[in-house]
């Protein structure tokens, strides 16, 4: 027994619960700036093992309360201290498990109550005889840790199982050459004002500006160009003059109507004020998903019924749904997150976008809405940066804005967590306070210590002290004699010069300069020179600074 009370209840398990949390935490920071939040989230913050060390710090707090009487009044900034803890864990603890956030999309003239739960769900629903079966589970899947997964589904007494294959993040789909496949043909097209990208199979057609490609077929208009694929090789030919431009050489020419050329990557070729240039010319063609730059992440599942399997490619928070069919019955996967009814409503009255003057980076956003709720009276309230909508307990901040500015997206929470989590802040604060104030106190006791103990080498201390100042202030004399002379006047002028930093913001060149020397010294001045002075001082004489 004493055993297990010295491995959970000691002071030194409590050091080394504090120790793995405070790890996780940092390794958490580290996950969410490599990857994204979610994975932060799936490999520490929503883990099970870090639940676990906080609520082996609460039982621990909570024996060590009893087991040294913290009770009594001496010891009660102790006591304070360790209920400041256990305020923090239970906030914690009813925020992750009780809390719930998510984001809300509004156009503008438009009301919504539809807020998307941000932790994605697997969902899988059949359909058979008229009759709907349906199943979900909470799943975070991520670039981090493992993603797997087997959901079940039960219909008509028989059992329909869906489990992980692969994860893709910003998946595009790729078309490789295979061992075995059929040809295609993929084409980018564009005209005067537009560009699309085609895909030909054979015996396929597709019209673009009124000139018909055709794959191994007969063309739909009177303008065309026929691809044919003979002995490995693919060829064109069309009814009209073709003009080519080779990339790599920069060779330009024209080849006559009617005459069937061999069909080139790297060459550009227009017929009429039609452009196209193959992207990728297949005799065995294949099609597999990769991590790239797509728009959606991508999960590759299985779903099993009846001893058939078919794989199914989901995109996360895609409205249309991956369908299959297997043995008559219908299936629909949904991969996303979960719409949630809030009992009130917001209508978007105007989105408001600013930006830095002579850029298009954004500055400030903000959306004017009306708050619609049958139970109390309609309001207007403006939402942006650092000033949050509250109301019935739900939270709402700026979050971002549709592209063509006609829309916003809010970030909501409704955390029950926080008046918990506020009472520990107050009570940490407090224990700190009486730590200090209380003669009593185990941090007054380890100051008069040290006090004491720094006494008796008082004069040796203060001698090595004096000497170490002597030593920096004479260095720093010695480096400002070397500066470049730079005229403040000069300098000045330069200040007012109006600029534009990185990001895009227009500002004085003394803001510039501040921020910089800010950077690279940690400090607006460097020896004598101001940073306007510095600045220009690095820019006419470079050699000195390398």
């Amino acid at each position: 027994m004493s055993e297990i009370k010295s491995l959970f209840f000691s002071m030194t398990s409590a050091v080394v619960l504090l120790v793995i949390f405070a790890i996780g935490s940092g390794a958490a920071t580290i996950i969410e700036s490599y990857y994204d939040t979610k994975s932060a989230w799936a490999a520490v913050y929503g883990a099970s093992w870090f639940a676990l060390v906080q609520v082996l710090l609460g039982i621990n707090l909570v024996y060590n309360i009893f087991r040294y009487n913290l009770f009594r009044n001496e010891k009660l900034p102790v006591l304070i201290f360790h209920l400041s803890f256990l305020f923090m864990i239970l906030g914690a603890a009813m925020t992750r498990y009780m809390g719930f956030e998510g984001t809300i999309h509004i156009r503008e003239n438009e009301t919504s109550n539809a807020v998307f739960e941000s932790i994605a769900r697997i969902e899988i629903a059949a359909e058979k005889d008229g009759q709907i079966y349906s199943n979900s589970i909470p799943k975070q899947i991520t670039s981090l840790g493992s993603n797997d997964f087997n959901l079940l589904l039960e219909i008509d007494g028989k059992k329909a199982n869906l489990s992980f294959e692969g994860y893709y993040k910003k998946a595009q789909t790729e078309y490789y050459e295979a061992d075995k496949g059929d040809p295609l043909v993929r084409l980018t097209v564009s005209s005067s004002d537009s560009k699309e990208e085609i895909s030909l199979q054979a015996g396929e057609t597709r019209e673009v500006g009124g000139v018909s490609f055709a794959f191994d077929a007969q063309p739909l208009l009177e303008n065309f160009v026929k691809i044919e694929l003979k002995d490995g090789k693919f060829y064109i030919n069309s009814n009209r003059n073709i003009e080519y431009f080779t990339m790599t050489t920069n060779e330009k020419g024209e080849y006559p109507k009617d005459k069937e050329i061999e069909f080139l990557p790297m060459q550009l070729y227009t017929v009429t004020d039609i452009n196209f240039v193959p992207k990728s010319l297949l005799t065995k063609a294949a099609k597999r998903v990769v991590s790239k730059n797509g728009e959606f992440d991508a999960l590759v599942a299985n779903l099993t019924f009846e001893g058939q399997t078919q794989q199914l490619m989901l995109y996360e928070n895609s409205y249309i749904p991956a369908k299959a069919r297997i043995n008559g019955v219908l299936f629909n996967v949904y991969w996303g997150a979960k719409m949630v009814e809030l009992p009130f409503s917001l209508k978007l009255n105007d989105f408001e976008l600013k930006r830095y003057p002579g850029s298009n980076s954004p500055m400030s956003y903000s959306s004017d809405i009306i708050v619609e709720d049958a139970r109390s009276k309609d309001y207007p309230y403006k939402i942006y940066m650092n000033h949050v909508l509250d109301h019935d307990g739900y939270r709402f901040f700026q979050s971002s804005y549709d592209t063509d500015e006609k829309g916003t997206i809010l970030s909501v929470n409704k955390d029950p967590g926080k008046i918990p989590t506020y009472i520990g802040y107050f009570l940490l604060g407090l224990g700190f306070l009486l730590n200090v104030i209380n003669p009593n106190s185990r941090f007054r006791k380890l100051a008069k210590l040290i006090d004491n103990e720094s006494t008796k080498g008082g004069k040796k201390v203060a001698a090595l002290i004096a000497v170490l100042l002597l030593g920096l202030n004479f260095s720093s004399l010695k480096a400002e004699d070397f500066l470049p002379h730079i005229s403040k006047e000069h300098a000045d002028k330069l200040a007012r010069l109006i600029v534009q930093s990185p990001d895009g913001r227009m500002k004085p060149f003394d803001t510039l300069s501040k921020e910089v020397l800010n950077k690279i010294h940690r400090g607006e001045s460097i020896g004598s020179l101001n940073s306007n002075q510095a600045m220009l001082s690095i820019m006419v004489t470079p050699d000195f600074w390398r």
